[in-house]
């Protein structure tokens, strides 16, 4: 049993990719800021909110959930973040995996398909859940192809920006 269990916490934690070891690990309010080194490519800019913005939206508590971060680290490099939070209205409630983000520079690397796993793993273990939910603009067909392939589907519905909303049950 214990092995099962030291097993799983080394593959929640981290992954290997040509000997570079990604993590993730929750970031503590004090260390939010640090997600303003991270940008995207120009393109980019019109499907994700800037770092700032997230930051902002954390803050205030945009939706009426309360954001938390994770950071998506190379070696102890921070190369990424994953913003995420519980959606509550009455007695229901989902999971949102609301931003998601690899710096431009290390980019096309395939970090951002294991940052995912990664999140989703630990998203499960955080809150319980095992449905989560996100958004995406529907021109930013390379995160939509990511995300089929990391098994979130399509669903029929929208989000308040008119973006669409995908699932994955694990």
């Amino acid at each position: 049993m214990a092995k099962s269990i030291i097993k799983k916490i080394y593959i929640i934690k981290w992954c290997s990719m040509e000997g570079n070891k990604l993590t993730i690990r929750r970031l503590e309010v004090h260390e939010w800021s640090t997600i303003t080194q991270l940008k995207v490519t120009e393109k980019q800019k019109n499907y994700i909110e800037s770092s700032a913005e997230c930051l902002h939206d954390a803050v205030t508590n945009a939706y009426r959930i309360k954001w938390n971060f994770y950071g998506i680290y190379l070696e102890n490099v921070l190369v990424g973040f994953a913003m995420h939070g519980i959606q509550k209205i009455l007695f229901w409630s989902q999971t949102w995996l609301d931003r998601f983000m690899i710096d431009e520079k290390y980019q096309g690397k395939g970090y951002g398909k294991m940052a995912l796993e990664l999140v989703k793993k630990q998203l499960r273990e955080d809150y319980g859940r095992t449905k989560i939910y996100l958004s995406v603009h529907k021109e930013n067909h390379l995160a939509i192809k990511m995300y089929e392939k990391s098994l979130f589907k399509k669903t029929a519905f929208k989000d308040s920006h008119g973006e669409v909303v995908m699932t994955v049950k694990q």
